[in-house]
């Protein structure tokens, strides 16, 4: 992965290179210049990720308008949606930007979890399933991909993926989850690294898998998960037992019931 963040860093030859191209703060180099840099880096196959660093101003969105045709994942956090689209709410706001051209927006909302909005899906995990994305004992870094495709040759960055210390989001990788998880084991993660899936996340018939990504394709297939699902790799799955909260309604009775976790190697 490249990051750029000022127009003298451009060096168009070693982004051609990389399997994805992450833009750090598009406004600086003006919505033209950052929107040619990510049209580029399409062209040649690459994925593409954008993250705003300046506030929610309303005016900004027309400012860096020509990147967000070539963007497959804008960042923004929760305040900046509202502020740059002055949308009543964060999934109007989400989908305004969609129609702005970002194939996916990924919305932060700190202690609330992120809500994933794309043409295809919209999921509003994983936090509402106990589960949070960072913590400083298990994950300093975070990362959202799609899953899809992933079953076929992508340019998938499973180096970045694989690393210690961060927490990987797939979205959209339920097909793809059994090759997805082998990835990850060939490019050095460990077979024992936790991971869980939340299949219907926030809805009544939520349900949350917690297994390792050694173990977790089999229980998925064993617990028939449905569409629309979440893969998490990363040692915070592991503190949903602690902290879920989403516990004192009979559907959540019944979701306990089916939940399917392993605990010291036993499922």
């Amino acid at each position: 992965m490249i990051k750029y963040r000022t127009g003298n860093d451009l060096d168009l030859d070693q982004v051609i290179r990389s399997s994805h191209l992450h833009l750090g703060g598009p406004e600086f180099l003006g919505g033209a210049t950052a929107g040619e840099l990510l049209r580029y880096a399409k062209a040649n196959g690459l994925s593409t990720s954008v993250d705003i660093l300046a506030a929610g101003d309303p005016g900004l969105l027309q400012w860096i308008a020509d990147a967000l045709p070539h963007t497959d994942y804008l960042l923004p956090n929760d305040e900046q949606v509202l502020g740059f689209t002055g949308a009543p709410d964060l999934l109007t706001g989400a989908q305004r930007l969609l129609a702005a051209g970002a194939a996916c927006v990924a919305v932060t909302q700190g202690s609330k979890g992120a809500l994933v909005v794309s043409n295809e899906e919209t999921i509003a995990v994983p936090a509402f399933a106990g589960i949070p994305l960072t913590h400083r004992n298990h994950a300093q870094l975070l990362t959202f991909t799609t899953g899809h495709g992933q079953n076929e040759a992508t340019a998938t960055d499973w180096d970045m993926l694989a690393r210690a210390g961060q927490t990987a989001v797939f979205y959209m990788g339920l097909n793809g989850l059994p090759n997805i998880l082998r990835e990850l084991q060939a490019h050095g993660v460990p077979s024992e690294r936790a991971a869980a899936v939340i299949e219907q996340g926030t809805r009544s018939n939520q349900r949350v898998i917690l297994g390792t990504i050694a173990t977790l394709a089999d229980q998925v297939q064993q617990a028939q998960v449905q569409s629309p699902a979440l893969l998490i790799v990363g040692e915070v799955t592991r503190l949903h037992e602690q902290l879920r909260w989403f516990n004192t309604t009979a559907a959540q009775a019944q979701a306990d019931s089916d939940e399917i976790g392993v605990n010291n190697g036993a499922v």
